[in-house]
């Protein structure tokens, strides 16, 4: 209504200014020719100071209505908190936003003032992307998306994500660019973070296992080509496993943290030190290195071990073991040796040695490894594996969201192996897929039972590399899902990382049939595998699954907590929802709850069970107790 009543105006402000304009000098025109006043001879110029007026209206209007509108343009931008401009052809800027000041800490005064500041704030080993990308906006008339680095007037270099497009005229000429730059530095900040802990262990800070795989294995072409030996020396603690179950982990982890500090100071600069896993270490000399330098490093080292723990009061002696490889008698190439130098290691503390060096002879442990892989066999084929199940649950109450499935493998005796002990174990032997599809089918059977039971609740299943990558996968999950009885919506599946970027185009194709079915996909202990987040926005993923070693790690400050923050921040912009492993303790639950983090589980809130306690722990907990409506749900 009143843009109308703007237009009414104007338009009449035109007449009005033509016919004050014109009536003079038409009247006295008249006069002059007829000799005499005669109003009907007027009709004519009143009609043209009217058509006129008209003109000039409508003039009146568009001006207005274009200054109108470029007042609500700076005034929506000026409000906005990123840094935006619009630059003619020649340079010059036409607007600069407020934000600028908050961004590089020069005022838009001043870049209007100097549009050549823009250039000069770009750090000078970007200007070339910075150049490149204005050259093809410019050709190309194509919107450019670039990442670089700015420095502000202090100097300080901060990192955004400028995105820039073209301002064409009516005949689609390119007559200036605008423009919109957006801080991300502390979400580089977090990228980087997470980047360093896929090599480096985020308890001790020492390089991890994937790193010292990959090092050795450089280490091994470096001596080849020289035609040097080296050696590589396997550390076991011998005390650590009675302070965590006496003490508790978090006594154990503090005591690692010291340990780390010490092996840290006390090894030679040209000795790379890792944390292998669990209370377990790997020191690979340089090449040269002889077996006497090994002998002098392991002894070190003992000493350094020897030496005594205190910690919360308490006072502890741990002392450790040690199992020497050399390259290239003992292996040729980093797998080798690392498994022969645990062999040794494995020899000397059953031996209550402190250090020993591989031998020929330690053939025992190979032999029980080929007794351990005939069993597995057999276990596989004659499908002995039991599922156990995790309950997943809701952070700050607790109500059950749904259940892992989990392999579990029973002895004669009763006792179970570790899954970290027969799961490398299978994918040594090349039985891993048919594992995870037993694991698969006998969840989904007893899904259906549940379901039939009035259970409400979903089954989250793993896949391994070998199985996820073969051409019928999908159609063969589909087929075991139905024959279950139940509907793929009741189902999520977990991948690794690794899994995902083995074959990225083929792993692209089967989460978009999955998801299309209804089945939600995880990335499964999010943080330990491949360094790139690239996979992340380019795979069309559900869940994030983020990795135990970032939980365990919030409680010792507020760096590890920014981490798991990070993470948090990172799925939400992305849309996942995320999902928090080995929760333990109940600070960690608060800490997870206060960031948000909806979904966890570990052991706070249940340890892995068969079948028959989960019923019995779901009608206790209530959260997800029968529907006796029926059988189904969601």
């Amino acid at each position: 209504m009143e843009h109308s009543r703007y237009k009414i105006i104007a338009y009449l402000q035109g007449i009005l200014a033509a016919i004050l304009v014109i009536a003079p000098f038409a009247v006295l025109q008249h006069i002059y020719v007829v000799g005499a006043f005669r109003p009907q001879y007027l009709a004519i110029p009143a009609l043209v100071a009217v058509v006129l007026g008209l003109l000039l209206g409508t003039v009146l209007w568009l001006h207005r209505d274009l200054r109108r509108q470029g007042e609500l343009f700076k005034a929506v931008a000026d409000f906005a908190l990123e840094f935006s401009y619009v630059q003619r052809l020649d340079g010059r800027l036409l607007y600069v936003s407020p934000a600028v000041e908050s961004l590089t800490g020069y005022s838009a005064d001043a870049l209007l003032a100097d549009p050549t500041l823009v250039d000069r704030c770009i750090h000078p080993d970007d200007a070339p992307l910075w150049r490149e990308s204005h050259e093809r906006l410019r050709q190309t008339r194509e919107p450019q998306v670039v990442e670089l680095r700015m420095l502000t007037a202090e100097g300080e270099s901060r990192w955004v994500r400028h995105y820039a497009g073209p301002v064409l005229d009516a005949a689609g000429a390119l007559t200036a660019i605008r423009a919109t730059t957006i801080d991300v530095t502390r979400q580089k900040d977090y990228e980087s973070y997470i980047r360093m802990l896929a090599d480096y262990d985020p308890l001790t800070e020492l390089p991890n296992r994937r790193y010292l795989q990959r090092e050795l294995q450089a280490a091994v072409q470096q001596a080849a080509a020289r035609g040097a030996e080296f050696a590589v020396i396997f550390m076991d603690l011998d005390r650590f496993k009675f302070v965590n179950d006496a003490h508790g982990h978090s006594v154990g982890d503090q005591l690692l943290i010291k340990l780390a500090q010490r092996l840290r100071a006390g090894c030679r600069a040209d000795v790379l030190l890792g944390r292998f896993g669990g209370d377990e270490f790997v020191f690979v000399l340089p090449a040269g290195s002889t077996r006497d330098d090994a002998q002098a490093v392991a002894t070190k080292l003992l000493a350094i071990a020897n030496e005594p723990f205190t910690q919360q009061g308490l006072r502890f002696s741990l002392g450790a073991s040690f199992g020497v490889a050399m390259y290239p008698a003992d292996g040729l190439n980093a797998e080798a040796l690392i498994k022969n130098a645990d062999a040794a290691m494995y020899q000397a503390k059953r031996a209550s040695e402190s250090v020993r060096f591989f031998s020929q002879e330690m053939g025992d442990q190979a032999t029980a490894a080929v007794h351990w892989e005939t069993l597995l066999r057999e276990a596989i084929t004659q499908r002995h594996i039991e599922v156990y199940y995790q309950p997943i649950v809701e952070v700050a109450t607790g109500r059950v969201l749904a259940v892992e499935a989990l392999a579990r493998w029973r002895q004669p005796d009763g006792s179970f192996l570790s899954p970290a002990t027969f799961i490398p174990l299978a994918e040594e032997l090349g039985r891993i897929h048919l594992l995870d599809a037993q694991v698969a089918e006998k969840a989904f059977v007893q899904l259906g039972r549940w379901r039939k039971a009035g259970y409400d609740i979903k089954v989250s299943v793993n896949a391994s590399a070998r199985r996820f990558q073969q051409p019928d996968f999908c159609t063969e999950l589909f087929r075991g899902i139905a024959e279950a009885g139940i509907v793929p919506r009741d189902v999520k599946l977990e991948l690794t990382e690794s899994t995902l970027i083995e074959d990225m185009d083929g792993s692209r194709a089967r989460i978009a049939e999955l998801r299309e079915a209804g089945i939600e996909v995880a990335i499964d202990d999010f943080g330990t595998g491949f360094s790139s987040l690239g996979y992340l926005t380019s795979l069309p993923m559900d869940i994030l699954k983020m990795d135990r070693a970032f939980i365990s790690a919030m409680e010792r400050g507020r760096r590890h907590r920014a981490v798991v923050e990070g993470v948090l921040g990172l799925a939400r912009s992305l849309e996942m929802s995320v999902i928090a492993e080995g929760v333990e303790t109940e600070a960690q639950r608060q800490m997870l709850a206060a960031m948000g983090c909806e979904a966890a589980q570990g052991f706070l809130f249940a340890c892995p069970m068969p079948a028959a306690e989960l019923e019995a722990y779901l009608r206790a907990q209530g959260g997800a107790a029968p529907d006796r409506r029926g059988a189904g749900g969601a």
